[in-house]
């Protein structure tokens, strides 16, 4: 075999060798890396997004200084005597409704029955007179009587003599026991003692004109109010 001169000429290097090759190789793994990196970010963010559960910031704790108060107590609830007839059955029957007295009066089986363990007494006006040691004295809530039907005072009524003023408009005046167990007649403006005498029976007293007629165990008395209060 024969061996190729070398005649001293350096020709161009070829471009046709091994590297030249490997171009294409090298381009696809780079798109490949590429393409497996942006897979990589997108399950990453779908991961954080779907699993990774949402923290929230801290919040703030402010502490104030304690100071020592004392606990707080509601005053007790003083409830008012009752001053009319509707407040008493209300202390009475507190479960009763509070209502409005009928333009026209009931029938006695269509009215309600109550109990009541104050002293009463029912006037020839058939007005109801109920005694409470918590109500006013008779003198202060005899011009509002006037207009009403159920009347509340401190004295003990043992009979009520009705006589008209000088417009014609008649006015209670009662007569109340005292704690003496004497008796005084009663207006808006006075208090005058009954005369004395024995065995009283009011329960039959009724009034003639401007009289009081007045049953004892003896005999009749005849008191005459305007003469008392003169």
């Amino acid at each position: 075999m024969s061996t190729p001169k070398f005649d001293g000429t350096i020709g161009p290097v070829s471009t046709k060798g091994p590297e030249a090759m490997n171009k294409p190789a090298r381009a696809t793994a780079a798109i490949i890396v590429f393409v497996v990196g942006i897979a990589v970010i997108i399950g990453a963010v779908v991961y954080f997004v779907a699993f990774v559960p949402e923290t929230k910031p801290p919040v703030a704790i402010t502490t104030q200084p304690t100071t020592a108060t004392a606990p707080a107590t509601s005053a007790p609830v003083i409830e008012a005597p009752p001053k009319t007839y509707g407040e008493l059955m209300k202390v009475n029957y507190p479960r009763l409704a509070s209502t409005q007295p009928m333009g026209v009066p009931l029938n006695y089986d269509e009215g309600a029955h109550f109990v009541l363990t104050d002293p009463i007494y029912v006037c020839s006006r058939l007005d109801l007179w109920i005694t409470r040691p918590t109500a006013d004295p008779a003198e202060k809530m005899l011009t509002a009587a006037i207009d009403e039907q159920t009347h509340l005072l401190r004295d003990v009524v043992v009979f009520v003599h009705w006589a008209p003023d000088e417009r014609g408009k008649w006015h209670p005046q009662p007569i109340v026991e005292r704690e003496d167990r004497r008796f005084s007649l009663v207006t808006p403006t006075a208090r005058v003692d009954v005369p004395d005498r024995d065995g009283y029976l009011w329960r039959r007293a009724f009034s003639w004109g401007q009289k009081i007629v007045v049953p004892t165990e003896s005999g009749i008395s005849l008191l005459t109010p305007a003469g008392l209060l003169r």
